[in-house]
């Protein structure tokens, strides 16, 4: 595996993500939840088979983070705000392999919306990141580190 993708795993960072209702329901129709199986090599399992095409495993924290969406954001009492969700790095990646940019549900667009958050996030945390290491290069310069 590419040592930059580990590294950026291992430092991963979380995110606030908005969730329509339709957005909510659809990656919750997406995903399994993974469960791990006690003992080294033994591969995480699924409570349901995951579509080759579509689908992914998710631990149940990722579904618990979903299923608060779900409650907010159906809700009569929430006319349809969205509900706010905080999501992991590597949750996004997750949510990024299902949202296929053609899915619609009624006339929202909700594989090219979650695509679009998605990848706003990720930009916004690399860049965040690469501009926080740059200034902090710029000050650094400026620092007699020799006592």
């Amino acid at each position: 595996m590419d040592d930059d993708f580990i590294d950026f795993m291992e430092n991963e960072s979380y995110h606030k993500f908005s969730l329509t209702r339709n957005e909510a329901l659809f990656l919750d129709d997406s995903c399994s939840i993974m469960i791990d199986m006690e003992g080294e090599g033994k591969p995480p399992l699924t409570m349901r088979g995951v579509s080759p095409s579509a689908g992914i495993a998710v631990p149940y924290d990722f579904i618990e983070r979903l299923g608060h969406a779900i409650i907010f954001t159906t809700d009569p009492d929430n006319e349809g705000k969205e509900a706010e969700v905080t999501f992991s790095t590597s949750d996004l990646l997750a949510m990024r392999e299902v949202a296929q940019s053609y899915v619609k549900i009624g006339e929202e667009p909700v594989g090219y919306n979650l695509k679009r958050k998605i990848a706003k996030c990720l930009h916004e945390s690399t860049y965040t990141q690469t501009m926080t290491d740059s200034v902090a290069e710029k000050l650094l310069q400026g620092i007699n580190t020799e006592l």
